[in-house]
């Protein structure tokens, strides 16, 4: 039943397989690689109902991303459609880019489900599977000597404990342990919101073992930053090994520890240095996002090393690996590696300036 009611859901977000007046080779090959995700025998009656769902699907979403974006909604939801049916684009990225420049959308933007699908059919298969299995990759990045936040194999003295998914992204699943006493834990709240009751230990390592969590420590932020920080490090395959193509930092929304929202500011490459805000995040048509960031200017503590580590480590992954998306935290004793993602977006970096992301290997 699960997997019936993801098939509907991906039916209803996939978009029509044909690209509309975005016919570049990035969106062509995007569209391709949706319907290959379904089995053969289906993609004639897959492509058939995507014909028929989109235009109302795309109605929905209009709907969603213009309430959300609070900025004329009438108008607004009219243009998303529009967009939508004549572009094939998903409403809540014409809104992020289309409302800051008039005709942004003649631009080569990434966007972000067709850059995950294209690196999804374009990344090694054996690539895919050693960052998807976080227990695996985490080890393996150990045995290279790369700092990462590693698994622990039982319930250690701490008071705070971290479990998630051995699978996914974006925070899905996890969850915060706080020690009530000797015997009992509780979840912590801001950590997708949720919050339930306290439970024993045993009954803490049986979820762990029935659902395959990881069980990692709770990384304490730096001292010398003062706040929670993830800097997200996007690297490339490039003839000599890999390469960095950019990277943001970012602080979690308020009661929301767990997920990709909150402030961002773009990270200088050589330095480690904290930019400040692009011309996208000064607009005040930027759906929201905070400003204000406590760490503009500031350099970040071992940026040098843990660049170079995952530099290296991208260079050794089997080929080909386009794009992989690090997610470093800054604890205490500097920064570590929490996982790396195949299916990254690019939202946030093409957001700050108003312009296509540069991805010099996968440019249409």
């Amino acid at each position: 039943m699960r997997k019936a009611r993801r098939a509907v859901c991906f039916l209803l977000r996939m978009g029509f397989p044909w690209v509309g007046r975005r016919n570049d080779p990035w969106a062509c090959a995007a569209r391709r690689a949706v319907l290959r995700r379904w089995p053969v025998g289906l993609r004639p009656l897959i492509w058939g109902l995507s014909a028929v769902i989109w235009p109302v699907s795309s109605l929905w979403l209009s709907a969603r991303a213009a309430r959300r974006a609070r900025n004329g909604p009438r108008g607004l939801w009219l243009a998303c459609w529009q967009a939508t049916l004549s572009r094939n684009i998903p409403p809540r990225e014409f809104v992020l880019y289309q409302l800051h420049r008039p005709g942004a959308l003649r631009s080569g933007w990434r966007f972000e489900t067709e850059t995950a699908t294209w690196l999804g059919q374009n990344t090694n298969p054996e690539t895919v599977r050693l960052v998807s299995d976080k227990r695996t990759f985490q080890e393996w990045l150990a045995r290279r000597g790369v700092p990462a936040v590693l698994t622990l194999p039982h319930l250690s003295g701490a008071d705070q404990l971290v479990t998630k998914p051995r699978s996914g992204g974006r925070g899905h699943g996890m969850c915060v342990w706080i020690r009530q006493d000797d015997m009992l834990w509780r979840p912590a709240a801001g950590f997708g919101g949720k919050t339930g009751e306290a439970v024993g230990e045993e009954a803490l390592l049986a979820k762990i073992a029935e659902q395959d969590l990881l069980l990692q420590p709770f990384v304490r932020p730096d001292p010398g930053l003062g706040v929670a920080l993830v800097a997200r490090i996007v690297t490339s395959n490039t003839d000599d090994g890999a390469a960095l193509v950019d990277a943001v930092a970012q602080v979690p929304a308020e009661g929301d520890l767990a997920s990709h929202r909150g402030p961002f500011r773009r990270i200088r490459g050589k330095t480690g240095e904290i930019r400040g805000p692009g011309p996208g995040q000064r607009s005040r048509l930027s759906g929201g996002i905070a400003p204000r960031f406590p760490l503009e200017g500031h350099i970040l503590p071992g940026w040098e090393a843990i660049l170079t580590h995952v530099i290296e480590a991208h260079a050794a992954l089997p080929a080909p690996a386009p794009l992989i998306g690090w997610d470093v935290i800054w604890g205490a004793g500097g920064p570590l590696v929490l996982e790396a993602n195949i299916g990254i977006g690019l939202t946030l970096f093409q957001l700050d300036t108003l312009e296509p992301a540069g991805v010099p290997e996968i440019a249409s």
